[in-house]
């Protein structure tokens, strides 16, 4: 005959056990969350085609079809809106990784990083830039940008000069 004996279980070993992972349930491992995601963005690109997982793995996955063909790689971050010093340091693993791809007109290395709440950030990494793109893999116009920050600071200033302004 089979007994089983319970032992009362505290609050407290309990609390000390959260970190072991021992009474928390999660939706699963927030990198496959991450890479599960990604794949409705790469199908908006083209054909995915995974790539198998091992300590020795380049990239998550290719998205062919698409001019240029990409090898991407996933992570997850909590430093979203980090500037490029930051994620290159945060993600020197990947970008290592992504850069002993060979390097073409016809290939791109992407880095795509994602935060809790679902927010994406793109880079293309090269032998010696990481460069922002959009979700379509093209580059994030960076004169565009300038152009909207400027706009930004104009208007801040004729709100501030109109302000200031004797009647």
């Amino acid at each position: 005959m089979l007994h089983i004996h319970f032992q009362p279980v505290s609050i407290d070993s309990i609390r000390s056990r959260k970190n072991e992972g021992a009474c928390c349930m999660s939706r699963g491992p927030r990198p496959f969350q991450t890479l599960r995601d990604a794949i409705p963005i790469a199908r908006m690109r083209g054909t995915v085609q995974m790539a198998k997982h091992g300590p020795e793995s380049l990239f998550d996955f290719t998205i062919a079809g698409a001019k240029p063909v990409a090898f991407v790689c996933v992570k997850y971050t909590e430093y979203i809106r980090a500037v490029l010093a930051d994620i290159a340091r945060d993600c020197d693993d990947e970008i290592r990784r992504l850069r002993s791809v060979t390097q073409d007109a016809a290939l791109s290395c992407e880095l795509w990083l994602r935060s809790r709440y679902g927010t994406w950030r793109f880079f293309r990494v090269t032998t010696d830039v990481l460069m922002e793109l959009g979700r379509d893999g093209l580059p994030l116009a960076a004169k565009a940008q300038e152009d909207e920050f400027e706009k930004f600071l104009k208007n801040i200033f004729e709100k501030v000069s109109g302000a200031c302004e004797i009647s």
